[in-house]
């Protein structure tokens, strides 16, 4: 009997095993196209080539993973396949560096005996939005919560949350002692043409600025009636 990672070919047997656990309520349902798409998750056990039980391993993130689809075929209890099995999924919680382990259970005693530990559900709040909020059992659910690890804090999360909005913040800041130079300035000019350099800015005849006009750089066209330049040519009376 040894335990390996599930493969495609593995679905149609998982869905059948958690069907008849599923059916006498034991097990949450899963669809076949659900197995498919999650079958990275699940890890089996084998013996003589038939597989004896599967579970699955739901990962949250580095502070939690859940063990679900905990099955095993009446054939193969008693006979080590279970413990086999949720060793398995355990290495492979190490491998992933998970602080914790949970698991929703209507056996505490059998994974009491493998090191996990009772907690209140409440503890759990990824589990909790996942499944829990709707489950028909919800109010008078008779699953035990239980734990392998460091329980993760709500502060944990919360720093986390603190770490990101001061990076946004410094980021903003950045930009903001950049300003607007070079290739963002040139790209983003801001309205009016405030952002412009002086020279950059185009003058108004009669406003002071230069009287040159098209006909080639530096050239100044004759004003008519001997007008000065910036005068419109009228005469001086």
């Amino acid at each position: 009997m040894h335990v390996r990672k599930a493969i495609l070919p593995d679905a149609s047997a998982i869905h059948g095993l958690i069907f008849e656990y599923a059916r006498h309520g034991t097990l949450l349902p899963r669809s076949l196209p659900e197995i498919y798409e999650n079958i990275r998750d699940f890890t089996v056990v084998e013996s003589k080539g038939r597989i004896a039980g599967c579970g699955a391993l739901h990962i949250y993130g580095m502070h939690l993973a859940e063990l679900r689809s905990i099955a095993v075929w009446p054939l193969y209890k008693g006979r080590g396949a279970g413990r086999v099995l949720i060793e398995g999924l355990l290495d492979e919680a190490r491998q992933q560096r998970v602080a914790c382990v949970c698991l929703f259970t209507r056996i505490p005693s059998f994974f009491g005996h493998l090191g996990f530990r009772k907690v209140k559900m409440e503890l759990l709040p990824d589990k909790v939005y996942k499944d829990c909020r709707n489950c028909g059992k919800r109010k008078d659910c008779d699953e035990v919560a239980m734990i392998r690890g460091r329980l993760p804090t709500f502060d944990s999360h919360e720093e986390a949350r603190r770490k990101a909005r001061r990076g946004a913040k410094e980021q903003k800041n950045e930009y903001q002692r950049s300003g607007r130079t070079g290739l963002s300035a040139q790209r983003f000019p801001l309205r009016g043409g405030h952002g412009r350099h002086k020279s950059q800015r185009q003058a108004r005849p009669g406003h002071g600025g230069s009287s040159r006009r098209r006909g080639g750089r530096g050239h100044v066209h004759p004003q008519p009636h001997g007008g000065r330049p910036g005068t419109g040519g009228a005469r001086a009376s």
